[in-house]
């Protein structure tokens, strides 16, 4: 899978390395989520700049509007690739619950 990064992967691998979805899945799901972060890095550019607050504030509103459509696991890796397009931090993976 050669445009799918090892971080979007590991969402589907399981402890022994093995895919959870068919591959074509994953590599969907992942062509899906990049650009939720590319189009949700301009909108958490503009609510930096409207809005202020701090970078962790937008990033956890980006990922609250985006739970309904997308995992916990794809949500955080999408406010991981905002936060790199932004060059902001990263937001911490949260504690499965």
């Amino acid at each position: 899978m050669q445009d799918v990064p090892p971080s979007f992967q590991a969402l589907y691998r399981d402890a022994r390395g093995r895919w959870t979805l068919p591959v074509q899945d994953v590599w969907a799901r992942h062509d899906f989520c990049e650009d939720l972060a590319q189009q949700a890095s301009e909108t958490a550019r503009q609510w930096a700049w409207q809005l202020g607050g701090g970078e962790a504030d937008i990033l956890n509103k980006l990922g609250a509007g985006l739970a309904d459509s997308l995992s916990a696991a794809e949500v955080w890796w999408v406010q991981v690739r905002v936060a790199e397009l932004l060059d902001w931090p990263h937001p911490d993976r949260p504690v499965p619950g």
